[in-house]
Order: structure tokens, then sequence, then C-alpha cells
């Protein structure tokens, strides 16, 4: 069986659309695990006890998440993938 990659500008265009949501990815991650590393300080300048950062980092991601993946999946259903990144990259 001949299983060659296919040649030419598609695959290289598909290659750098996954690099490239890659990067965003990783930086999405960094953003949300920082906050785990900065703990002591959040929690020293905001006067806040363990529970209270809790509810802050945990329990509010959470909330959000539950609360816009039902309208959003709704909306990736129906217009551009290519916009709704975008605009997503953009807002954050």
């Amino acid at each position: 069986m001949n299983h060659k990659m296919p040649s030419g500008g598609a695959s290289n265009y598909s290659w750098t659309v996954v690099v490239f949501l890659m990067l965003l990815y990783i930086c999405s991650y960094i953003d949300r695990t920082i906050m785990a590393l900065l703990v002591g300080p959040i929690r020293a300048d905001l006067g806040i006890n363990d529970t209270q950062y809790s509810l802050l980092a945990g329990f509010s991601f959470a909330v959000l998440y539950a609360l816009a993946g039902i309208p959003l999946g709704w909306v990736v259903d129906r217009w551009s993938r290519r916009g709704l990144i975008a605009i997503g990259v953009a807002g954050w």
C-alpha cells in the first residue's frame, strides 16, 4: 500500500492551521493554570481565605463553562468556525 502524504499547498495549509491552533491551546492552558502558581499572592492581595479562593478560581470557572457551553455549541454549528476563533482570540 502507498501511504504518501498529499503534496501541495493544502497539506501545508492544514499543518499550519494545526500548529496555530496548538499554540493557541498552549497559551490558553498556561493562562488557566497560572492561577495555581499565584494562589499565595492572590489570597494576600485580596485578603481572602482558601474557600473564597476556590470559589473564585474553580467554581466560577465551572459555572462559566457550563452556562456558555450550550449557546456556544449552537453558534459553532451555525457560524463560521474561522470567524469564531478570531472573535474568541480577540476577546481573550
